[in-house]
């Protein structure tokens, strides 16, 4: 069978995005995320139980033939930090007892922003870069340069919580009265206003960056990582709170979103600088949670700095799992057997498996097509101004949707923006992402040949852009996905959106309504479909419609 090994994310006191990967010699074969199986968003202060039974029911793999567990947090690093010691048995609180009753493998961990990095990197197709890190923190570090080259991931320097980019971007959100997990909203709303000319609470530094006045922001007690950390919160409320209009209109947040991604964006690029002057390597990776800010990726990538960016749609700690796992198998054969050329490492179901439920839920009220009318249905609903949710093929990983578990409409008015918001029960200035033909995708955008993961903002070309009028943004940018060949049935349906439209590109947003996790299962497609105004609903080739 090979080399097995099960990556892990999350922890029962202040973990979130739990996962489990698992891997034959250095090669994923399956990636679950916590969230999707217990449909509880984000699945916060919880060990990865559902995710790693799923993982063995979905890839076939005996509990028996796991090898080694390995884990993105060097635990008793972790620990040390908040002057505390691990008493307990690691792998029994991250593995369902039941199975370490039977059979217990090896354990190892990485160090967080090396399993970040790693996650990157050793699946990239690069053979030397320069790697900014950034995100809450890790064990006690909230950034971290390296160098990466086939000797390995090399630091070059690192910077400790208090001066946490993510944290500082967190914090932003509540004060914004956004709440956590809102990272996105914000960045959204960014683009209404303007950045304020005197909003610069970090310092640029010869070596880096500072935070003045910050020396006592993050206290440990040593009783809870969550409550260990509220003091860095509490500290930026107090700073940011006077920049925000108290209105209840959203709108006047505007400029406060504004000047906070323009922070963002100065700090990063800052330290993407230093790091090319640092390796002279201009092949750059984003990683960690701040690595999903779009507006940033796509600044870096127009900036100048870069030859060519790198960034993972797991580059959230959703992906530290597989990263600890590919540096073990790097480390211990020195090959880096596989390349992620796409997304799609998550579940697929057969079509017994969906008529199965289909026929649970008992859709005897509505159409259910198949086969070339199914096609023809399909194009025309959507033609037509109607909202679909599709659910196709293996599940993409990460927070965006590429083609697999998405919901899709006509993206030639702008009216669409605002419907497909108030579907999925969005705020209106939440942007949609444009799907296009990878071979088209120079028409609409000049400045990156192709975008796979949806993480980068983009100009949108004045005059082509007009047929994408709902995915372009408020500043002129898109997200755009670029669809190729490795999701077929998605890009048939482009092609044969052109050849009725003129117009290879879709919308396309998450398959999910407003709070709730991406769709895992046919079943959770049907429940979703059900409790929404969704018209139609496309099941491997079946097309359900009201």
């Amino acid at each position: 069978m090979g080399r097995v090994t099960l990556g892990l994310s999350g922890w029962p006191e202040g973990g979130h995005l739990a996962s489990a990967v698992i891997l034959r010699d250095g090669v994923p074969i399956t990636f679950i995320e916590q969230e999707r199986v217990t449909r509880e968003k984000h699945s916060e202060d919880c060990s990865p139980f559902e995710a790693i039974e799923e993982c063995l029911r979905v890839s076939g793999v005996p509990w028996s033939a796991v090898d080694e567990v390995v884990y993105g947090f060097d635990l008793a690093e972790t620990y040390a930090s908040v002057d505390r010691t691990l008493d307990d048995d690691a792998l029994a609180i991250l593995v369902p007892d039941h199975l370490l009753r039977t059979h217990r493998p090896e354990f190892r961990t990485v160090s967080h922003h090396l399993a970040h990095a790693a996650s990157s990197f050793l699946c990239s197709h690069l053979r030397e870069a320069t790697i900014l890190v950034a995100d809450g923190t890790g064990e006690s570090s909230a950034t971290t340069l390296y160098y990466g080259n086939r000797n390995g991931i090399h630091q070059i320097r690192s910077f400790p919580t208090r001066l946490s980019l993510g944290f500082f971007y967190q914090a932003a959100t509540f004060v914004a009265g956004f709440g956590g997990g809102a990272e996105g909203k914000l960045m959204g709303l960014a683009p209404y206003g303007a950045p304020r000319a005197e909003f610069h609470p970090f310092e640029l530094t010869d070596d880096g960056y500072s935070l003045p006045g910050s020396e006592g922001a993050v206290r440990f007690s040593g009783q809870n990582f969550k409550t260990d950390l509220e003091p860095i919160l509490q500290w930026w409320n107090e700073r940011l709170s006077p920049y925000v209009s108290k209105t209840a209109d959203v709108l006047h947040r505007a400029d406060f979103a504004a000047s906070v991604q323009a922070e963002l964006e100065r700090v990063m690029m800052h330290l993407v600088k230093l790091g090319v002057i640092e390796t002279g390597v201009p092949d750059v990776i984003v990683a960690g949670g701040v690595g999903l800010n779009c507006s940033f990726n796509g600044k870096l990538q127009r900036s100048g700095l870069v030859r060519d960016l790198v960034v993972s749609p797991i580059s959230s700690d959703v992906g530290i799992g597989l990263g600890a796992a590919l540096y073990q198998n790097w480390k211990r054969t020195g090959k880096r057997p596989w390349r992620m050329r796409d997304a799609y490492l998550g579940p697929s179901w057969s079509d017994l498996e969906v008529d199965r439920a289909i026929r649970k839920f008992g859709l005897t009220s509505c159409d259910i097509e198949t086969g070339e009318r199914a096609w023809t249905r399909l194009l025309d609903l959507i033609a037509s101004e109607k909202v679909i949710g599709w659910f196709d093929g293996a599940a993409e990983v990460g927070p965006r949707a590429l083609g697999a578990r998405s919901i899709l409409a006509d993206p030639r008015e702008q009216e669409m923006t605002q419907y497909v918001n108030d579907v999925k029960g969005r705020e209106f200035w939440r942007p949609l992402a444009p799907s296009i033909l990878s071979e088209k995708f120079g028409t609409y955008f000049a400045d990156a040949e192709s975008s796979d993961f949806m993480l980068m903002a983009l100009p949108v070309d004045s005059r082509s852009g007009k047929s994408i009028r709902a995915t372009t943004h408020v500043d002129g940018t898109a997200r755009p996905q670029s669809v190729g060949h490795s999701n077929p049935r998605y890009r048939e349906l482009l092609l044969r959106w052109e050849s009725k439209t003129g117009v290879p590109a879709i919308l396309n947003t998450s398959f999910n309504l407003a709070g709730e996790p991406i769709v895992h299962s046919p079943f959770d497609a049907l429940s979703t479909f059900g409790r929404s105004s969704l018209d139609a609903l496309w099941l491997n080739s079946r097309l359900i419609i009201r």
